[in-house]
């Protein structure tokens, strides 16, 4: 990277994150802020992977060799995060 974008792209990410991961740092007790923090990590995770399985359509789209391939790891990655999302949810509830 240049530097000019470096002096764009950092601070952007950084009020990104300030505005979304900052807003669940103002919980009332580590219950909230623990599932605070896995919403917003799990919006994250699948505009990724919502991303990722676009980019694999392209790869399709072009004929590239290994688009069979990258489409699998997208959807093993969709399937971990909604799996995750469901173990947070279950651990929550016992505790």
């Amino acid at each position: 990277m240049t530097l000019k974008k470096e002096l764009v792209l950092y601070p952007v990410l950084l009020m990104g994150a300030w505005l979304t991961v900052g807003r669940a740092a103002y919980a009332r007790d580590v219950i909230e802020t623990a599932n605070r923090l896995s919403q917003t990590i799990t919006k994250f995770g699948m505009a990724i992977s919502v991303g990722g399985v676009a980019v694999c359509g392209i790869y399709f789209i072009f004929g590239k060799q290994d688009a069979t391939a990258k489409l699998i790891q997208c959807l093993i990655g969709l399937t971990c995060i909604w799996g995750v999302q469901t173990f947070i949810s279950t651990i929550s509830a016992i505790a």
